[in-house]
């Protein structure tokens, strides 16, 4: 319901943002100097992230369609590649997380990965 009131490019960045705010409360965030280890934090931080990723991932599948030409056969073929790059996500970014855990602890990966989805952010607004 939001999509239809909102561009799909605009509430994909919207998304992104939240995702970025849930995730730097889900640690809490060392760089920002949150308070450590504050469960009622995290917990708010899930559930703006989950928000969040809803406002990311509803419009993708239409934003890609309307920036292609051929559209008429490729809805089979958006779904597709939709759907095992989220697969391939779900493998790949506990793995990359569980290595930044160990390697720098729970604050500061999450940190990284926050300042990855505002990266995400700055190059799809750019492109």
């Amino acid at each position: 319901m939001i999509a239809k009131n909102f561009e799909f490019r605009a509430t994909i960045m919207i998304g992104f943002v939240i995702i970025f705010l849930g995730g730097v409360l889900i640690g809490p965030s060392k760089l920002l100097h949150f308070p450590d280890k504050s469960v009622i934090m995290m917990m708010v931080g899930i559930a703006i992230f989950g928000i969040g990723a809803a406002f990311a991932a509803v419009p993708i599948i239409p934003e890609i369609l309307d920036s292609i030409t051929f559209q008429e056969k490729a809805h089979d073929k958006v779904s597709v590649i939709y759907n095992i790059s989220g697969g391939l996500g779900q493998i790949v970014a506990p793995l990359l997380a569980g290595y930044l855990t160990d390697e720098v602890g729970f604050n500061l990966s999450l940190d990284v990965c926050a300042i990855v989805v505002l990266v995400f952010l700055v190059i799809y607004f750019l492109f």
